[in-house]
């Protein structure tokens, strides 16, 4: 169960870091773009990270949901596949490489607020705490679900949480990046 506790302490740490990316900003520095129409802005940035989530949570529910009761206990150890630790390595700040393109569900919105980005950023970790609270006691390195962005892969559950919390280090450390070169803009 360290693992789940780990991911369960990612969420807290990331919102807390959410919270101080936007802290302080005004509404144009935080949705100020580098390249207008190219990059994201520190707003655009956390609504990404919560619009992935909340596609993922669908579709870890529908998986966990779908999945028998187990019978054995579970070692409490997620344990990623080779290319799922690859993947979140890859995904890992700082970034060095891995530049993807966003499926077009996950695009953000072209302006936000700090209140509306920030709540559904909390809501999308309601979601995550949810798939976390309905698969206790179930192996989350047998239950596979498929992958809402590339429905060939299957990853495992607990891959998926993994999965989740490295992107929103990922995009928190770019928000950071975005906010300072904001606040010289």
């Amino acid at each position: 169960m360290a693992d789940v506790r780990r991911v369960l302490n990612d969420i807290a740490v990331n919102e807390s870091a959410a919270a101080e990316v936007v802290r302080g900003l005004s509404d144009w520095q935080l949705n100020w773009q580098q390249v207008p129409g190219k990059s994201w802005s520190v707003a655009q940035t956390l609504d990404h990270i919560a619009l992935t989530n909340s596609i993922y949570v669908d579709a870890m529910l529908k998986a966990v949901e779908a999945a028998p009761r187990p019978t054995r206990m579970w070692s409490g150890r997620i344990e990623a596949g080779f290319f799922g630790r690859k993947f979140i390595e890859n995904l890992e700040p700082p970034v060095k490489r891995l530049k993807l393109k966003a499926p077009e569900e996950i695009i953000p919105a072209s302006r936000k607020a700090a209140e509306e980005v920030l709540a559904a950023l909390t809501a999308s970790h309601e979601g995550i705490r949810r798939v976390i609270d309905l698969s206790t006691g179930m192996d989350l390195n047998e239950i596979t679900f498929v992958n809402p962005f590339a429905r060939l892969l299957r990853p495992r559950l607990g891959t998926g949480l993994q999965i989740l919390m490295a992107h929103e280090r990922r995009h928190l450390w770019q928000a950071s990046n975005i906010r300072q070169a904001a606040l010289s803009a």
